[in-house]
């Protein structure tokens, strides 16, 4: 999964004559991406008419912001590709560097185009965590997503150091009940268990939930996914009474939310089936197969 940049909450959105940098943040922040990409076509044209560069760099930032928000990797490339080329000038300046070089490393990312994406993440960090100001924040939400990327790639060491010095990082900065470090240790637990750990991946799994548990309701679909997660885990350690009563528990928790994803459901049902089946319990596993169909039918 790849985190999302946290932001300070969005100033409420004007209509000025000419666009300032504030109102295209607010446009960002009020999910308006191509109004706000249109609005900084407008910056850029007076900064370079100015002949600012502080000013053209800001721009280009909120120009590859606005693009990767839109899905536009190849404007994002080019727009960072100039910003950097102007920071080559200033090489005391790595928290912009460092923040044009999220914006690519994230559209890369969410373009499936990883093995380019993975260089530029670990540069950002780089910038992010030298910089005078240090953004450890966004240093590790970057560190986790780069985490994931190894992963896929079968690096299973160097996601796992990423993953961990995110979650130490995430912890420091947000405290430990807080959705985006459940999220990680979600994220570790499925590292540690796609390398074959499942004792680790359990106990990660078993932190996610917990803390899930204390945030959301008790219905909520993440905490069906932890449950999911764990449940998984724990049959591969032979625990599975209670694989079952946690597969259980978040089918429940599914259904309910069925309008959410239906998908999701259909796959927690299946193997939580499967698993009752592996078992001998058929019948068991029949009935959960055919409620499961019920409620696809009339999702």
């Amino acid at each position: 999964m790849v985190l999302a940049i946290i932001h300070p909450n969005p100033t409420p959105v004007t209509d000025p004559t000419v666009p300032t940098l504030s109102h295209v943040h607010a446009l960002l922040g009020a999910s308006r991406s191509q109004e706000a990409l249109t609005a900084t076509e407008s910056l850029l044209a007076a900064a370079r008419q100015t002949g600012s560069t502080d000013a053209l760099l800001h721009g280009l930032l909120a120009r590859a912001e606005a693009a990767r928000t839109l899905g536009l990797t190849d404007m994002v490339e080019t727009t960072c590709a100039e910003g950097l080329a102007l920071l080559d000038d200033q090489p005391e300046a790595l928290h912009l560097r460092g923040r044009l070089r999220t914006e690519l490393a994230i559209a890369l990312d969410q373009a499936e185009r990883i093995a380019a994406a993975a260089p530029v993440y670990e540069a950002a960090i780089q910038d992010l965590e030298t910089a005078a100001e240090p953004d450890k924040l966004t240093a590790a939400q970057l560190r986790n997503n780069l985490a994931m990327i190894y992963k896929g790639l079968g690096q299973f060491a160097r996601a796992e150091t990423h993953c961990v010095q995110a979650l130490n990082a995430l912890e420091a900065a947000m405290g430990r009940d807080h959705e985006e470090v459940a999220a990680l240790y979600n994220n570790l637990g499925t590292l540690y268990y796609s390398a074959g750990f499942s004792t680790e991946a359990k106990k990660m799994f078993a932190d996610g939930l917990a803390i899930r548990e204390k945030l959301l309701p008790a219905h909520h679909s993440d905490i069906a996914q932890s449950l999911t997660n764990l449940a998984t885990a724990k049959h591969e350690l032979g625990e599975d009474d209670e694989a079952l009563r946690d597969f259980a528990r978040a089918v429940g928790i599914l259904e309910r939310n069925l309008h959410e994803k239906p998908s999701s459901y259909q796959a927690a049902a299946e193997d939580y089936a499967t698993l009752l089946e592996s078992l001998g319990k058929l019948d068991e596993a029949e009935d959960i197969r055919h409620q499961a169909k019920q409620a696809l039918a009339t999702a």
